[in-house]
């Protein structure tokens, strides 16, 4: 240790000894890359116990990267108890800026200086006090101050002593040209407030120095041992990447391959690591005094805080053992939050747990323990995992309740994978956990088939059943029943799940419980979706108004925000633009908005906004918009509205070919579903398909899918509208659009667009004065509510012709919009009463789609938590 060579990559004669990197040690780029960039901060601090390859890591950036940098030298220590004080740290560092001095001809000069002969004569610099030695070290670093010395510490076991921490943070506080770089564990270097105020610091942590699977992959080519990919990720999982076992895994495997041909690679691996860890537990328990019976006693957690690790073993030093775990690479503290919790590498807890098995009630007992400490300090997730394992229905029941729903939703992952292990006969006997496994995976998954399938063979059995629950379970119970609705017909149940749930509103108790009207609002909300798929978006913004109306508590408020963004959806939808436009402004203005922007929660904001951009002829928004909605795989039941919007925004901008390439693959999707879509939403895209069939005079075409795809919606009807009026039986479009604008509950987008049906068909029968008044009304419409697509077959003012001259009847300025309508190629009438009425995106020339995510037809939701 006390020999003394050159550092490799430096240009110093004599320093401390590195260590060379070993050329059976894997170079990690990335990790190099990442040292390259703590170059620029004052300190430098690889944190991670034994084992990870910080040595090995340093002393390779050393020997490839460092002469990148030649106005750098390198000093290493290592911190041991001989090289572990502060004088001798300060003697090292004197020593070296003495020979970059002597090194640079230009810095020799002033050697024979008086005061700079007594900086670089060693027995003065001896005889200084500690705190005039510090001021020498300054005074070199000044005369040095093109020159840049990076001090590595190597502090495996100790850290860096009181004093010599002093005196690295008051050099580098008046240096700028010191680099401290520490590779030790989390001990080695402690960081108060003050020296992260004053010192630019940059610190790698362990879990960043575990290897990747091509690393490890890399590791055993090294060893002359070849790996697949599958082969390289399993080792890495069992091993957690950490370097040191990673080595020791293979070549224990290796040692053992000519006796165990008959073995696979894999279950070589997995006998080797056990092994390993066994001799290290051995070995620990050999030189400490450490109980590996209590050891095992801390596996049973998923992990572990200071003070669940002492209520487990009685303790009060059981942090003990986890600082001996911590120092072998076997498990480590991790930050999350404003809390500190210990991982054991799985391997391990495998391990403990069946070598050193305890008694079953001292399991139940530990398990207890550890549910009832995280579901204290905020983690249900775990806390639910722990009381299923115990089978403790109550404690599962009481971190729902307290949790429900938005807390549950932020790990709705890990709740979906948690609720899935829930046996069938728990599920029979407590719809409460079937309702929270339905809206779980809805959540992660959107409509997951086979999950769906296998819930409603659940709810099945228990409307066979006639069981009777209380009030909580019953609305869970519905709460299901709505999430699996997309698995059959919604349009023959709808209406009883409806009855059933707003049963419950007009109970007194639902909406005054807690859990109840948290638990009804996630089932309204979802409800209220379905029918605005449905086009029943009257009804829609009954139930909505019901939700938003309700007093609820702040950790429901997600849910009311979610509300308002389904009623802006249905709004929009039924033409009444305005309205849905002021009730965007007013959310987005919300204090509470901050909380569900860009999450789950948004996205039916986010698709008002696209159906809003398209009433104002932004299709560049939103394509943008349907973009981002699409980014995700995930199925949700509005999917189609999403298509809709998409091809909408698509004919906007003239990409005819491209809207027809959307619509062709998102309706073979629907044919090709077992899921349920509903006929509307279906019918929203084959509308756009005809039109567009008929466009390019494809009749034959056309009339093959109104025939085929009959149906009693209102999208079909216009379609049906659109396909007699371009061939010619105007008639029969005047007797429909006459039936439709006489009932009173038409949404006010059809009145629009049968009204424009209407006048062209009256101006075709020379019906001027029909004509004209169909276009006021129409207009009219459009100045109340804001709905302008229904209008965009008027391209210009002077195409609506009567009696072969041009109808005034806007007045000087006939449209808000005109001005845009000039270049837009949307719907145009002919002149010619002799030639064919309708004419779709006549455009000469095809403009350039923009850019846009690879689209997956019908999957729409982003999840950007």
């Amino acid at each position: 240790m006390n020999e003394q060579h050159s550092v490799p990559g430096t240009r110093t004669a004599r320093v401390p000894s590195s260590p060379r990197f070993l050329r059976s040690c894997v170079t990690r780029p990335r990790l190099l890359d990442v040292l390259d960039a703590g170059f620029e901060y004052q300190v430098t601090l690889l944190r991670a116990p034994s084992g990870y390859g910080k040595t090995q890591l340093v002393a390779d950036w050393l020997e490839k990267r460092l002469p990148a940098h030649p106005e750098t030298h390198a000093l290493w220590v290592d911190v041991v108890d001989s090289h572990r004080s502060a004088s001798h740290v300060r003697h090292l560092l004197w020593r070296e800026l003495v020979e970059i001095i002597r090194a640079d001809p230009t810095l020799a000069e002033q050697e024979s200086s008086p005061f700079t002969s007594t900086l670089l004569d060693a027995a003065s610099f001896t005889a200084y006090t500690p705190s005039r030695q510090r001021a020498a070290l300054l005074e070199l670093l000044d005369l040095s101050v093109e020159k840049t010395l990076l001090v590595v510490f190597d502090c495996d076991e100790l850290g860096l002593d009181g004093e010599s921490f002093a005196d690295c943070e008051w050099l580098l506080q008046k240096a700028r040209n010191l680099r401290v770089w520490v590779a030790g564990p989390f001990e080695a270097f402690s960081i108060n407030a003050t020296f992260e105020l004053s010192i630019d610091c940059h610190v790698i942590p362990s879990e960043v120095l575990l290897f990747t699977a091509s690393e490890t992959s890399e590791a055993a080519r090294l060893l002359s041992v070849r790996l697949n990919q599958a082969e390289a990720e399993h080792l890495r999982s069992i091993t957690n990447g950490l370097p040191r076992l990673v080595r020791e895994v293979i070549l224990r495997a290796t040692s053992h391959a000519d006796t165990s041909k008959t073995e696979s690679t894999t279950t070589r691996f997995r006998r080797a690591v056990q092994q390993s860890v066994q001799r290290s537990m051995q070995d620990m328990s050999a030189h400490s005094s450490l109980d590996l019976n209590a050891l095992a006693a801390l596996s049973y957690p998923p992990f572990l805080t200071e003070q669940l690790a002492n209520a487990i073993q009685s303790d009060p030093h059981a942090s003990d053992a986890l600082t001996a775990l911590q120092r072998t690479g076997y498990g480590g503290w991790e930050s999350v939050g404003d809390r500190q919790q210990f991982i054991m590498l799985e391997t391990v807890r495998s391990y403990l747990q069946e070598h050193h098995s305890l008694d079953p009630e001292l399991v139940a007992q530990i398990r207890r323990q550890s549910a009832n400490e995280m579901e204290r300090i905020g983690y249900p997730i775990e806390a639910c995992q722990e009381y299923l394992l115990l089978e403790d229905e109550a404690g599962v029941e009481r971190v729902l309740q307290q949790h429900f729903p938005w807390g549950l939703w932020v790990k709705r992952y890990e709740l979906s994978d948690i609720m899935r292990a829930v046996p069938r006969e728990m599920l029979l006997r407590r719809p409460l956990f079937l309702g929270i496994r339905a809206a779980s995976t809805y959540w992660a998954y959107g409509i997951d088939k086979r999950e769906f399938t296998e819930l409603r063979t659940v709810v099945d059995t228990i409307d066979a059943s006639g069981a009777v629950f209380d009030a909580r379970e019953e609305l869970l119970f519905i709460a299901a029943k709505i999430f699996l609705l997309t698995t059959r017909d919604p349009e023959a149940h709808i209406d009883e799940v409806k009855h059933q749930l707003l049963l419950h509103a007009q109970d007194g108790t639902t909406l005054k419980s807690p859990l109840l009207d948290l638990i009804f609002g996630v089932a309204l909300n979802h409800l209220a979706s379905l029918h605005i798929q449905l086009g029943r978006y009257t009804e829609s913004e009954t139930l909505l108004d019901l939700l938003i109306g309700t007093k609820l508590p702040d950790r429901a408020v997600a849910m009311r925000l979610r509300a308002q963004g389904h009623k802006a959806v249905s709004l929009v939808l039924r033409g009444d633009v305005k309205q849905s436009r002021e009730l965007l402004n007013e959310c987005h203005t919300s204090d509470y908005w901050s909380l569900i922007s860009g999450t789950y929660w948004a996205r039916f904001f986010r698709l008002a906004e696209a159906y809003i951009a398209i009433e104002d002829f932004d299709h560049r928004l939103a394509l943008e918009i349907v973009a981002e909605l699409r980014e995700d795989s995930n199925t949700y039941e509005d999917g189609l509205l999403v298509v809709h919007a998409h091809v909408m925004a698509l004919l906007l901008g003239g990409f005819t070919n491209e809207a027809m390439e959307t619509l062709r693959d998102a309706l073979d999707v629907v044919n090709a579903s077992e899921m349920n879509w509903g006929a509307y939403q279906v019918d929203l895209l084959r509308a756009l398909q005809i039109d567009l069939l008929l466009a390019s005079e494809h009749f034959a075409t056309a009339r093959s899918h109104l025939e085929t795809g009959r149906s009693n919606t209102s999208p079909y009807f216009r379609a049906l509208n659109r396909f007699a009026l371009r061939t010619g039986d105007a008639i029969q479009v005047l007797a429909r659009a006459k039936t439709v604008l006489n009932e009173p509950n038409r949404t006010i987008r059809e009145r629009a667009e049968h009204l424009i049906l209407q006048a062209v068909a009256a101006h075709e029968l020379n019906n001027d004065a029909l004509a004209a008044d169909s276009w006021r009304r129409a207009l009219e419409l459009n100045r109340r509510f804001g709905i302008t697509t229904p209008l965009l077959q008027i391209a210009t003012v002077d195409m609506v012709i009567t009696n072969g001259e041009t109808l005034q009847i806007f007045g000087e300025t006939p449209l808000p919009y005109s001005a845009r309508l000039e270049s837009f190629k949307g719907w145009r009438f002919s002149r010619s009463r002799s030639s064919p009425s309708v004419k779709v995106w006549c455009s000469s020339a095809t403009p350039r789609v923009p850019p846009l995510p690879k689209l997956r037809v019908p999957s729409v939701c982003p999840q950007t938590l």
